[in-house]
């Protein structure tokens, strides 16, 4: 016999075979017949996987009715205590055979569990031995843990579906005679949404203690954005630089992230696995404030900018008859690029309407923002979007923005950089990024960012029930926070550096102009209108306005 898992392909006897496998229980081995190697089981060679005693088999017979275990006798010497001198042998053995999934593929194995009086029940004991069940009654088909983290990384990192996934799976069994691997892709799905939801719990902090968990997120943000009694220095209340403890929020729609309305008919019977909120905002408050918010159409005004489509279109023209939703809504630290937590909402009817991103920018505020006094809103359509945004916040009591923000009447409103262009040219100055005090060099377009990736897996979640799209949203936003977290040291280091760097040059630059204008104009002069409209803004900021003479 030989192994295909192990670092070498050295040959061996049955005896060793199985010595060399004690706990490694998922190698796949070959024997050789006929001058070739065929691959077969460790399972069929004798090998039996002992639950309950770190490896050797329970010395205390099953109570089970007769009928219900398999009994095996292998022949050889025994000792006195009754035992095989190989331990992995044991006299009128009773063993169940379960399918155990690994990511190496499927194999048939002998399980022997504990029968102790004070043994754990089935599912606990496969589960210390990181194998989880996909029943709970009868089991016969168990998935390794490493399998089922492998799919959550694959999905989240990869953007693989589950099909695509257990189809791997398939070929790395039996990969000339698939059809032969038993098809367990119903249970895989129902075991990975599973693992999806205990890791979650997880993050949450449920452990094993039943008591109800003070913290209702299961989400991470942003580390680097300010948060009261988190990560802001002792006296920042005090500071005249509110600037610096500004929350800014980018906001945006995404509208391939549909669903089909036959999906949720074929799936009516299904339930989400958690009240709690992650990305995704709560339905049932969602739900709630849908069907009380009032709201003005952006369309049924005449528009001041340019004919944009996130305006135009919340007119349903019939084309989303089959949909349930027809996109989501989002918004994300300006800065960073992290999602804030609950702030993800559903699209139900055609367009990113009023009250949905109403919603969202609201959640996306009022996120950890206790006593923040500043606060940055950049969104595509700003221009039109917040002509009734404060009118709305009073009509509608689901949605509202810290005190602390009302308070100081500190909002600011900006257009993406990229997406400024496509307004008219008094759109510039005042919804630029650049004249506004503290915003830096931030593009405003990280939100497309997020989008770009998403677009890989949102095709397989159109036909998933609503449950599981919003537990695979969640997970997929996740993942997406959690490579922010992990490389925001390093990213903020470069960015300081690049700062650095351009002030220098900047400055060079600006020292070298300043000394070549006329002595009769004062710098100071405009110092202080620049300092004015960038407080002050609205129509201070026309000084900013480049005139053209057309025609000349």
């Amino acid at each position: 016999y030989r192994c295909q898992t192990c670092s070498t392909l050295t040959l061996k006897c049955r005896e060793c075979c199985l010595k060399a496998h004690t706990s490694l229980h998922n190698h796949y081995i070959e024997e050789l017949h006929n001058n070739c190697f065929s691959p077969i089981t460790l399972a069929s060679i004798g090998h039996v996987w002992y639950l309950g005693h770190e490896g050797e088999p329970c010395r205390v017979m099953p109570r089970e009715e007769p009928g219900t275990w398999m009994d095996v006798d292998f022949d050889g010497q025994l000792e006195e205590n009754g035992l095989h001198h190989h331990r992995m042998h044991c006299v009128e053995e009773t063993y169940r055979s379960l399918l155990v999934i690994d990511s190496n593929g499927a194999t048939e194995h002998n399980f022997h569990f504990c029968n102790c009086d004070s043994a754990l029940s089935d599912i606990e004991q496969l589960m210390k031995e990181r194998l989880f069940p996909s029943s709970y009654d009868k089991i016969s088909t168990v998935f390794t843990f490493a399998l089922l983290d492998d799919y959550l990384l694959e999905s989240s990192e990869c953007k693989t579906s589950a099909l695509s996934f257990w189809a791997k799976v398939v070929r790395k069994t039996n990969d000339a005679f698939p059809s032969d691997v038993p098809n367990r892709y119903r249970e895989f799905m129902r075991v990975a949404r599973c693992w999806r939801h205990l890791q979650s719990q997880k993050r949450r902090g449920v452990g094993y203690s039943s008591t109800t968990i003070d913290n209702p997120i299961s989400a991470l943000y942003c580390a680097a954005c300010p948060q009261p009694d988190i990560n802001m220095p002792d006296g920042w209340r005090k500071d005249p630089r509110q600037w610096l403890y500004r929350r800014s929020i980018t906001a945006d729609g995404f509208f391939s992230a549909d669903h089909l309305r036959a999906a949720s008919k074929h799936n009516n019977s299904d339930v989400q696995l958690s009240d709690n909120e992650a990305y995704m905002t709560r339905w049932d408050q969602y739900e709630h404030h849908l069907n009380n918010a009032r709201e003005y159409p952006m369309v049924c005004e005449i528009s001041t900018c340019n004919n944009h489509r996130s305006v135009n279109s919340t007119q349903d023209t019939g084309n989303n008859q089959h949909k349930d939703r027809t996109g989501i809504g989002a918004a994300c630290c300006a800065r960073h690029g992290c999602i804030v937590p609950g702030c993800v909402v559903d699209f139900v009817t055609s367009g990113e309407r009023q009250k949905y991103m109403d919603y969202s920018i609201c959640k996306a505020s009022s996120f950890n923002s206790n006593e923040l006094q500043s606060l940055l809103i950049i969104y595509d359509v700003c221009c039109q979007w917040k002509k009734k945004f404060k009118h709305w916040l009073a009509a509608n009591p689901t949605i509202s923005l810290p005190p602390s923000i009302l308070a100081s009447g500190d909002i600011t409103y900006a257009v993406g950089k990229f997406h400024l262009s496509a307004h008219i040219d008094e759109c510039y100055a005042a919804h630029t990024l650049n004249y506004i005090l503290g915003a830096g060099q931030i593009d405003g377009e990280l939100m497309e960012t997020v989008w770009g990736p998403l677009k890989g897996v949102v095709q397989t979640m159109r036909s998933m029930s609503l449950e599981h799209r919003r537990e695979a949203m969640d997970q997929q936003f996740f993942n997406h926070n959690w490579k922010k977290l992990v490389s925001t040291v390093q990213t903020q280091v470069k960015r300081i550096k690049a700062a650095i760097a351009g002030f220098n040059d900047a400055n060079s630059a600006f020292q070298q102009i300043g000394a070549t204008l006329p002595p009769d104009i004062d710098l100071d002069e405009w110092r202080e209108q620049e300092r004015r409209a960038m407080t002050l803004r609205g129509e201070h900021l026309r000084i900013f306005d480049v005139c053209l003479d057309k025609g000349k």
